[in-house]
């Protein structure tokens, strides 16, 4: 009797130790996946980041591109303006720089 005893606590060991080897196992399948989901997730994230970085790069690129062509285009109406004053108004300018300017820019 005592060795029947002994024979069904061995199997319930065993059994207890199959079960918890089978939770392990699950464990680490489960692990693996939540690494593997993390992982594909995090590449997404920082593609997405990228796409977005580059996509503000290219808008930032473009209002720049377009402000600069505004500048100089401003830049040379002002220039043809100037370019096209009479030498009367010219001179009478000079005038005034004299009176304004010091000594060493006249």
């Amino acid at each position: 009797m005592e060795e029947d005893l002994l024979q069904a606590v061995i199997k319930v060991e065993k059994e207890i130790q199959q079960s918890i080897e089978a939770e392990k196992k699950k464990a680490e399948v489960w692990l693996e996946a939540i690494r593997v989901s993390l992982s594909r997730k995090l590449k997404e994230k920082k593609q997405q980041l990228l796409d977005d970085h580059d996509q503000s790069l290219e808008e930032t690129c473009q209002i720049t591109r377009h402000k600069a062509e505004k500048d100089i285009s401003e830049v040379n109406q002002m220039a043809a303006y100037l370019q096209n004053l009479p030498e009367d108004v010219l001179l009478e300018v000079n005038e005034y720089l004299q009176l304004i300017l010091p000594d060493e820019y006249r």
